[in-house]
């Protein structure tokens, strides 16, 4: 009567365990989001500064050009090649003036990507932080349900199979950190390798978390089956 009054506490031990561990999969981080594409505030100084370009620098050259054109009329022959050679130089400097424009937005427009990289970095460790931090809980309560003679190999197994995931999303973050570090960002093609990185540092915390919520329920799975392959036993043992 003993022996089967310790299987039942430690029956009831367990299912108490499980279901702890089944609430902790309601602290879990929601899986990471989709970036978004743009970076609205460097988009807003793009337009701004192409507004006061055209406002202060195109529209006063275009209308000396259109002054000066007027003016060439009567004028002699070599008046008229000199005040082309203006207008060539006044046309070669807004160019000019516009090539440096475009490069400094697009230097602009790559910090910014740089940035909200880094930004959903951060985000992601946070998150992959707390997962991991749930899986040492999840261990924790491993050990209490051994303590009290239920082996629960599934649940044992599907944490390993999280733990691992927790070191390849690390691996796949901080490889999305040098892979940032080192870019130049000077083309789309390296902008969308970037994002690349980024999708599969976020793909593999998805994983990460997924993994954790499988042996979460395998937990919580063990105190149901428990619960219900004793449940007369349970009732009789704690009514003596």
């Amino acid at each position: 009567m003993m022996k089967l009054k310790y299987a039942t506490l430690g029956i009831i031990a367990a299912i108490s365990l499980a279901a702890a561990a089944y609430a902790s999969a309601q602290t879990l981080p929601p899986p990471p989001a989709r970036a978004t594409s743009t970076v609205p505030a460097v988009n807003q100084i793009r337009r701004g500064e192409i507004r006061d370009f055209r406002t202060n620098e195109v529209r006063p050259t275009m209308q000396s050009i259109k002054e000066q054109r007027e003016n060439m009329k009567g004028q002699s022959t070599s008046t008229k090649a000199q005040m082309r050679n203006v207008i060539k130089d006044e046309r070669d400097a807004l160019k000019e003036k516009r090539q440096a424009l475009m490069e400094d937005l697009r230097k602009k427009l790559a910090e910014g990507l740089r940035l909200r990289i880094l930004k959903s970095l951060e985000k992601l460790d946070d998150t992959l932080t707390r997962i991991e931090n749930i899986n040492g809980r999840i261990e924790q309560r491993i050990a209490r349900i051994e303590a009290s003679g239920v082996n629960p190999i599934t649940v044992k197994d599907l944490l390993t199979v999280a733990k691992d995931q927790d070191v390849l999303a690390r691996q796949a973050i901080q490889a999305a950190r040098t892979a940032i570090a080192s870019a130049t960002i000077s083309t789309s093609t390296d902008k969308n390798a970037l994002k690349d990185t980024l999708e599969e540092a976020k793909q593999s915390v998805k994983d990460a978390r997924t993994a954790t919520v499988d042996a979460i329920s395998a937990l919580h799975g063990l105190g149901r089956a428990s619960n219900n392959q004793f449940p007369a036993t349970a009732t009789a043992t704690t009514t003596q």
